[in-house]
């Protein structure tokens, strides 16, 4: 989904994240620290933006996994990081890179066996 700098599309971004997780089966705490992760992130990626084209987000849902993927143009210098997992509740894994003048920042969620129902 393409999201403008507002609040209330962050919001939805994370609600869909919310809704990701409940269907997952993760635990209430899970559930809100994936949806505050996610707007977080996407509150930050809007600040550091020098133009107003806003932001692609994409929420995947697979059998292990939940991943919120947030791009947005790059600037320039941009350098391709990871942080450790501990730097945001909620995930379990961060990533950042730049893919085709865009900077995509890519949070994971792993989902156990027995919180999926598997």
């Amino acid at each position: 989904m393409h999201i403008d700098a507002d609040a209330r599309l962050v919001a939805a971004a994370g609600g869909v994240a919310r809704y990701f997780a409940d269907a997952a089966g993760l635990a209430g705490d899970a559930v809100s620290n994936l949806q505050t992760a996610t707007i977080t992130m996407c509150n930050r990626e809007i600040e550091q933006a020098k133009s107003e084209s806003g932001l692609e987000v994409t929420l995947t849902r697979s059998r292990d996994r939940i991943e919120v993927a947030v791009s947005r143009p790059a600037t320039s210098g941009a350098v391709p990081e990871v942080e450790e997992p501990k730097t945001i509740i909620g995930v379990d894994r961060v990533e950042r890179d730049v893919r085709d003048d865009k900077k995509v920042t890519r949070l994971t969620k792993f989902i156990s066996a027995s919180a999926s129902g598997a």
